[in-house]
């Protein structure tokens, strides 16, 4: 079996570059497993197909842009990658093509040089034994079929040997003598949620440097009083860790403006209505920390009865908010579709 045998062309004009306004409109492939009958029906037709007990699998996974056409450096020979598992550290496992040209220590060029890629070598084995000097790799204990001969042209570095148990033993024993750091993140949220009148808290450790940490809290209202802040305050000086300066305070408020206009058919006064409702109950306390996103100001807006369609014009695009930030909503319009 080949790899070229499952290439195929697709036209750019086929991909979908946006989603939809109205996202349960894309298209859905139905197929009858005991007949074999194939229908094209839309995705806010799938509740017609969904029976008691059965299974329905989300995916909330995105596409990534994943393939990167580039040249060797040097030579200048086209080369083309396909990202597909992100090891960490700026390392991925890749399919590149030519695969046969791609030899270990190879660097690639993408985008005029804005991004520099390097084929590496790994060891069969972890442990310091692979940290080799440059040119000291020239036998193979099994050479595939074709290859006659192998080298590193750069030194193979950072290996290093299974702990042992004195090793762990003195590692632990340092991490008592180092002063706490302020880094455990989930004990300062389990304490601020422990508090009936807080509905989301946030946890920065080290925000301020070294053992420090901050803990953002907010009410189901969104901004917390001074007297539950004080409250706060008083229960992580008691429980706090050992020279950590705990901060409680308030979120920072980002204000969010929201326009829409919705087709609500011969009750347009009512859907309006039922649309400002769960606009302003969706933006409390809950959301601190969290993103808005226009594909869920959309569902909302798409869920309430007699909406037919909708047309969110604000907020223009998603927002990204910071841990410590609470999206507060601004101005509210909702207006009839011409």
């Amino acid at each position: 079996m080949k790899t070229h045998d499952f290439y195929f062309d697709l036209p750019q004009e086929l991909i979908a570059q946006t989603p939809l306004e109205r996202r349960d409109g894309s298209r859905l492939l139905v197929l009858d497993k005991k007949t074999g009958a194939v229908e094209h029906r839309h995705f806010y037709d799938l509740p017609e197909y969904l029976r008691p007990g059965d299974c329905l699998i989300l995916n909330n996974s995105r596409v990534l842009p994943a393939r990167l056409l580039g040249h060797r450096v040097p030579g200048g020979g086209a080369c083309e990658v396909l990202l597909l598992i992100d090891r960490g550290n700026k390392t991925w496992e890749c399919l590149v093509r030519p695969g046969k040209r791609m030899r270990t220590g190879a660097k690639l060029s993408f985008g005029d040089g804005e991004l520099t890629a390097e084929v590496p070598v790994l060891a069969a084995e972890a442990g310091s034994a692979g940290n080799v000097a440059a040119g000291s790799v020239v036998v193979m204990a099994v050479a595939p079929a074709g290859v006659a001969s192998c080298t590193n042209p750069e030194p193979c570095t950072g290996g290093a040997d299974r702990e042992g148990d004195e090793g762990l033993r003195a590692r632990v024993m340092d991490s008592f003598r180092r002063l706490p750091n302020g880094a455990n993140a989930a004990f300062y949220e389990q304490g601020a949620l422990s508090f009936d009148q807080v509905a989301a808290a946030s946890v920065l450790p080290r925000s301020r440097g070294r053992g420090t940490v901050d803990v953002v809290a907010a009410t189901l209202e969104g901004m917390p009083d001074e007297e539950l802040l004080g409250q706060l305050t008083d229960y992580f000086q008691q429980r706090r860790e050992i020279a950590v300066d705990v901060l409680v305070r308030a979120p920072e408020a980002v204000t969010v403006d929201v326009a829409v206009k919705i087709d609500g058919g011969a009750d347009q006064a009512g859907a309006a209505e039922r649309v400002k409702t769960a606009l302003r109950q969706w933006f409390t306390g809950e959301r601190l920390g969290q993103d808005v996103l226009r594909a869920r100001l959309g569902s909302l807006i798409f869920g309430c009865e007699g909406v037919k369609n909708y047309e969110l014009t604000a907020p223009p695009e998603d927002l990204s908010l910071e841990p410590d930030q609470l999206p507060v909503l601004g101005t509210l319009t909702v207006e009839a579709m011409q």
